[in-house]
């Protein structure tokens, strides 16, 4: 069984790697900072999580990106909410899960090199850190991306989401 958890752990620095470019050490923090925020539109029409990690200690940069990543969101449940009645609003960590394959997906078609480097560069960092023995990212297994979230937390949801974002691409 020791085995099998520390393989899936392997799997998980994606997260780390994640949660760090907000500065935080990982999905404990960030559900922490996103699970008492309401769910919706703020008066800005902006999703209210967005507004939180917008309002933490990162570059301008990666702030108007999350401008573009929110309106990205936001067009994806305008689409599957067309029909639905009531609409589907997302909870925290069904937004975190699209987020993180926002950025993921920006990232690994936009920056390729960029992203490679970066988690490689965290991979060994933790590595160092924390006396662990995390594997060096290879290329071919950064073009997969796993979601391991609880029964009825809505993966249903995120893969139509992903249908859409890939059909707009």
């Amino acid at each position: 069984m020791a085995k099998v958890q520390r393989k899936l752990q392997n799997y998980l620095i994606l997260n780390k790697y994640m949660s760090s470019m907000f500065g935080l050490r990982d999905m404990k923090e960030f559900s922490a900072l996103l699970k008492p925020i309401p769910d919706g539109l703020n008066y800005h029409n902006k999703l209210h999580f967005t507004e939180v990690l917008q309002n933490l200690k990162i570059t301008d940069e990666f702030r108007q990106k999350l401008n573009l990543y929110d309106e990205n969101i936001q067009e994806y449940l305008n689409h599957i909410n067309q029909k639905r009645d009531p609409p589907i609003v997302l909870k925290y960590f069904q937004y975190m899960a699209i987020l993180f394959t926002e950025i993921y997906l920006d990232k690994y078609y936009n920056e390729f090199n960029s992203l490679y480097s970066e988690f490689l560069t965290f991979v060994m960092a933790l590595n160092k850190k924390e006396n662990s023995k995390y594997p060096y990212p290879n290329k071919k297994a950064m073009q997969k991306l796993a979601f391991w979230s609880a029964t009825g937390s809505g993966k249903t949801l995120l893969m139509h989401i992903n249908f859409f974002t890939d059909s707009k691409v």
